[in-house]
């Protein structure tokens, strides 16, 4: 463990990079629709379109895509559940 490539806070740095980058896209694509107006042709203004977005990531213990799918489900509720345009990140295995 002397070797600095072998250390803990760079694996799990390494390891948290697809989240991350997973993370900014959710963002961008969730502010990038908020702020983007949908109009229609019979009604005044424009019809408020908003995304909201649950993340999950494999390798933490899942047993199989169906796991993966239902924990990004799950962050998708809460993002509902919390008042809708935002982006949850589900961490743990459903049980």
């Amino acid at each position: 463990m002397n070797n600095p490539d072998d250390s803990q806070p760079r694996f799990w740095r390494d390891a948290a990079l697809p989240f991350l980058e997973a993370r900014a896209v959710a963002d961008r694509l969730r502010a990038v629709v908020a702020a983007t107006p949908v109009p229609l042709p019979r009604r005044d203004g424009a019809l408020e379109v908003t995304v909201s977005i649950g993340l999950a990531l494999g390798g933490l213990g899942a047993e199989g895509p169906d796991d993966l799918l239902a924990r990004a489900d799950a962050a998708l509720l809460a993002s509902k559940a919390e008042g809708r345009n935002m982006v949850t990140f589900h961490p743990h295995r459903v049980a």
